[in-house]
């Protein structure tokens, strides 16, 4: 009948489609499988090449390390192998020296010494001072010359901060009976060869003092300035000059002698 279809043919046609399509999906799969295995393998290189990458930079290279280096050199038209050491410059170096940084060290300060305090009465005298004379005629200190001599010494004082000191008749004439004692006895010194000392001229003429210290001096300084000046060009003389408990003073010249006492009464 035309235009009928064998039923034979029509199942041939069925089977071979079917085939072509199972042909094709395999085919198809099997690309797919192909893909992800290439891109695991892909993957796979990629992290090796990374590893060692990561090893490679990760390679400690010191400024100023001596390698050994091989290079072909030509000789008579040979090539030969050289071996030459190489020094890693500072600016290739992946690990740069360190510079070290300077330690400080905090010193604890010794403890400040304590300053004694200062006994009373003073039983150290001055230190004496002798200088050159010429044998003259002094006479004996007179009210005017005291009084001089005093305001000299208030000078200094003013000078250097310090108040001023009082004259005091009881100690003028301790002072005189030093300087007379002196003259006298032949010496030149706060304690005489028969055991005297200056505050026993103190204690003569009954005056009573919580600290005092004491000047003396021989010779001719021609003037009274001249006197003060050798005083105050001694550490010791100038101490006591310049001494911080002084309230009162007394002046005695007796020839070429001359005695200061300066105390603080009590």
């Amino acid at each position: 009948m035309k235009g009928n279809f064998p039923l034979w043919k029509k199942l041939f046609s069925y089977v071979l489609l079917l085939f072509l399509i199972v042909a094709l999906s395999t085919q198809s799969a099997s690309a797919q499988t192909k893909s992800v295995g290439s891109s695991k393998k892909s993957t796979k290189k990629s992290v090796v090449a990374a590893k060692k990458t990561k090893k490679k930079s990760a390679k400690r290279v010191l400024a100023n390390q001596v390698y050994w280096r091989t290079k072909i050199v030509y000789r008579n038209g040979k090539a030969v192998k050289v071996r030459y050491r190489y020094v890693i410059p500072a600016s290739k170096a992946t690990v740069k020296p360190v510079q070290s940084k300077p330690v400080v060290r905090f010193e604890t300060p010794a403890p400040a010494p304590v300053a004694a305090a200062p006994a009373a009465p003073v039983d150290t005298p001055a230190p004496a001072v002798v200088v050159p004379s010429v044998p003259t005629s002094v006479p004996v200190s007179s009210n005017n010359q005291v009084d001089h001599i005093i305001s000299l010494i208030n000078a200094e004082r003013r000078t250097n901060g310090l108040s001023e000191v009082r004259g005091n008749t009881g100690l003028n004439q301790a002072a005189s009976a030093k300087s007379r004692h002196m003259a006298e006895k032949n010496y030149f010194a706060h304690t005489a060869p028969d055991g005297t000392t200056d505050w026993s001229f103190l204690n003569s003429v009954g005056y009573k003092y919580s600290n005092a210290g004491a000047n003396l001096a021989m010779g001719d300084f021609g003037s009274d300035d001249g006197l003060v000046r050798a005083w105050m060009n001694s550490a010791g003389h100038r101490a006591n000059i310049l001494a911080s408990f002084g309230q009162e003073v007394g002046i005695g010249v007796h020839g070429q002698y001359y005695t200061m006492f300066i105390a603080k009464p009590m």
